[in-house]
């Protein structure tokens, strides 16, 4: 532009500037228009009195222009060919105005047969891909199978459907192996130890975070393999038999508490074991290789004498007629702890604790029902 008029006289330059005046350019306006300095411009202005329109009176007069077109209804793209208004320039009005001119739309009607072809297929389709997509397939295969983008299935999952990636894809395959593990825990934690994997962390948390509890269980029944006795016990129905009896906190040998064999006899297993002190578990197995009731052994005269640990010691129960009443003797002095563990002595003969153990053969007998003297013959 500028080597277009380099070569022409002042008056061509004049007429130049003087039909841009006439059009309402600013001096910015002519001067890029005609390629001259804005120096040429403004000296043009000052020898001929013609005064370019200032850029405020400019943008005024354009913004007049396009309120009357918005209130006309004119589109954007009308705007631009009939106003001869540059899109920049309706774009700044309408960020300093706030208003907007309609745009004008694009496509085909909705009654068009290609539209309706096409609202048919999303009917038929989307419902499967929802389907697909709920069930965990993955975007990129529900994409694949029907020939079109990723990016597109999870368009129209999102328009016409409520699912978000919450309710199905990866995350509904996440839940699922998740759900696999846990059975899978639960399945082996059931196997080996008889519970769920909620009760083995209940008991960790009583052994104080730690397996000490199974540890425990583990080395009574190793014991037991060691010694030749059968175990049919799962670490659960362990655990039961000792929470039950109340003594697990006093677990232990010497004067806690043991698990015991009925008669010393049979495998460990629910319903063959009790839970008794380690000394009464050590009394009662003596005289076990007869078929006498426990707690009762035959004496030299025929008659059958009743003992116990009480207290840490033996207690004879005297001498009876029958192995039955020298058993509800031994019952009896039990009957003050459930696991076991021995009565008050002092209850049962307060006349036997004085004497020496070996001279209460010879003394009467107690009846268990009627706590009466009975004579010997």
């Amino acid at each position: 532009m500028a080597e277009r008029y380099a070569m022409v006289t002042r008056a061509e330059r004049d007429q130049i500037l003087l039909s841009a005046w006439q059009r309402g350019l600013t001096v910015k306006q002519a001067a890029k228009e005609t390629g001259m300095a804005l120096v040429t411009v403004r000296s043009f202005e000052a020898r001929h009195g013609c005064a370019f329109i200032a850029e405020t009176a400019r943008a005024e007069k354009m913004a007049a222009r396009l309120r009357e077109a918005l209130a006309q209804g004119v589109t954007v793209a009308a705007a631009v060919r009939e106003l001869g208004i540059s899109r920049r320039d309706i774009a700044v009005f309408e960020a300093r105005s706030g208003l907007s001119l309609p745009r004008a739309r694009r496509g085909v009607s909705a009654d068009h047969p290609s539209v309706r072809a096409r609202h048919a297929e999303n009917a038929e389709r989307i419902p499967r891909m929802e389907a697909l997509y709920r069930a965990g397939y993955s975007l990129e295969t529900i994409a694949a199978d029907y020939g079109i983008s990723r990016e597109r299935v999870r368009q129209l999952l999102k328009k016409y459907t409520e699912t978000t990636r919450r309710d199905g894809g990866v995350a509904v395959q996440a839940a699922v192996r998740a759900a696999r593990v846990r059975a899978s825990r639960e399945a082996a934690c059931l196997r080996r130890y008889g519970c769920t994997v909620d009760q083995m962390k209940e008991i960790r948390r009583i052994g104080g975070g730690t397996n000490r509890i199974v540890r425990t269980y583990q080395s009574q029944r190793g014991n037991a393999k060691t010694r030749g006795i059968e175990w049919r016990m799962t670490f659960w129905e362990w655990w039961t038999i000792w929470q039950q009896s109340g003594h697990w906190q006093r677990r232990g040998r010497g004067q806690g508490y043991v698990m015991c064999r009925q008669g010393d006899e049979g495998p460990y297993a629910v319903g063959n074991v009790f839970i008794a002190t380690a000394a009464e578990n050590s009394s009662n197995q003596r005289g076990r290789k007869s078929d006498l009731p426990m707690g009762v052994t035959a004496t030299k005269s025929g008659r059958f004498a009743a003992h116990r640990m009480i207290g840490g010691r033996v207690r004879g129960l005297g001498t009876h007629d029958t192995p039955a009443q020298a058993h509800a003797a031994y019952l009896m002095a039990g009957s003050g702890n459930p696991a076991g563990g021995g009565g008050n002595l002092r209850d049962l003969r307060p006349d036997l604790l004085d004497k020496p153990r070996r001279q209460r053969a010879g003394v009467a007998s107690v009846d268990p029902v009627q706590r009466q003297a009975v004579p010997i013959a």
